[in-house]
């Protein structure tokens, strides 16, 4: 830990950044008094430009036997601070993070050990919304997958990622692996561009959006829209054009239901009386 933390030293002083360590462990994530204090230096560290380097606390966080015959999906091992993985993904959650970063030495998830016969990549996982669906085995896109052996220089491997990855984006936060030796792999994500291993929480069935876009208040949607707008005019140049490019296929694969809708709103309008005026006005714009 401390030739890490003295690497990491060197490595952000050369941005003129200081770093601190901290060591965390299940009890202070699951002990209330406990983790206020941790998550106040957290924040005093934060406030005054310190980097923290946080890591679990091996000697006393976890035992390994106790461990064994985990699924890869079960959401107490997640919940759990078991590895550096799960740890990333509880401080996220409780940080309210937008983004998790979890790095690998590949490019993400693999149907298979990367290398052997019939691996594929999976660019996009999509998490159920019901952890009773999970299974020891997750499937994607109606496939199996099938991990290899963990890292040698860690202790979880892909199936603690994805255990992790998933508990996190049911909580909110989106989650991407990614290969850590990419260059410049942070910024890759950060920019938007299409690398690693991108995970999802499954879509709404139609009643569930209908009931959001009920509950929704116009304020709520103006706020975000505002909020949306400050952050794509601090964005990368390439960052924003990709924002586009996305709303621009969003738009195209939904175009027949657009229309569709918009018949139905006209249909509306003229039935309610509203002046043919409005209605040519809202069609061409």
């Amino acid at each position: 830990m401390a030739e890490m933390v003295t690497l990491y030293d060197h490595l952000f002083e050369q941005c003129d950044l200081r770093t601190a360590a901290m060591l965390l462990t299940p009890v202070d994530f699951d002990d209330g008094h406990r983790r206020a204090y941790w998550r106040t230096a957290l924040q005093d560290l934060l406030n005054q430009g310190v980097v923290p380097i946080i890591n679990t606390n091996d000697a006393v966080a976890w035992n390994k036997e106790t461990s064994a015959g985990t699924t890869c999906t079960d959401t107490a091992l997640a919940l759990q601070v078991r590895d550096n993985d799960s740890l990333a993904a509880r401080l996220a959650c409780e940080l309210k993070s937008d983004l998790l970063l979890l790095i690998s030495d590949v490019d993400g998830v693999y149907t298979a050990p990367p290398g052997s016969p019939g691996a594929r990549f999976v660019a996009e996982y999509e998490v159920t919304k019901n952890p009773e669906y999970d299974t020891h085995s997750p499937l994607v896109n109606g496939e199996f997958l099938n991990f290899g052996e963990a890292s040698s220089v860690g202790t979880g491997g892909m199936k603690s990622k994805i255990a992790s990855a998933v508990w996190a984006v049911r909580q909110g936060t989106s989650v991407v692996i990614i290969r850590g030796s990419r260059f410049n792999c942070i910024t890759d994500v950060m920019n938007g561009m299409d690398v690693g291993t991108f995970f999802t929480l499954e879509e709404k069935n139609e009643a569930e959006n209908q009931l959001d876009i009920r509950e929704e208040t116009i304020k709520q949607i103006a706020t975000k829209a505002r909020e949306a707008s400050i952050l794509l005019n601090s964005s990368t140049p390439e960052a924003r054009a990709n924002a586009i490019d996305h709303l621009a296929d969003k738009l195209l694969k939904h175009e027949d239901e657009i229309i569709r809708e918009n018949e139905i709103d006209i249909k509306q309008a003229e039935a309610a009386g509203m002046f043919i005026s409005l209605i040519e006005f809202s069609i061409r714009h």
